[in-house]
């Protein structure tokens, strides 16, 4: 059980705090250039974090505790972008709009 507790804390303080502060800054950044819709906001957000969330291992196996927080907020930030060019590029947002329009529409 404690083996759990210390995973969750270590996702919370050591991926989830720094993965949503650097999401934050980019789309607050992303926002003042262009107009975004909550589906852009909502799939970065957890694209951004997801990225870091599965690159987490990675990061604190290879680089130091020092070193960890930045290299989570660089793999959010360049998971995000990576993740909406290719939604975009496949214009899956045109599906995902179609579903939650269908969805809301029942």
């Amino acid at each position: 059980m404690e083996k759990i507790e210390e995973e969750l804390r270590s996702l919370l303080i050591k991926v989830l705090i720094p993965s949503l502060v650097a999401i934050s800054v980019k789309l607050a950044i992303t926002m003042r250039k262009h107009n975004m819709t909550i589906l852009n906001i909502v799939s970065s957000v957890i694209i951004g974090v997801g990225s870091a969330y599965l690159f987490s291992g990675f990061i604190f196996k290879h680089f130091s505790d020092e070193a960890a927080t930045l290299m989570i907020a660089m793999v959010t930030i360049s998971g995000d972008k990576i993740g909406n060019w290719l939604i975009f590029k496949f214009n899956v947002d045109s599906f995902i709009r179609a579903m939650i329009e269908k969805y809301i529409s029942k």
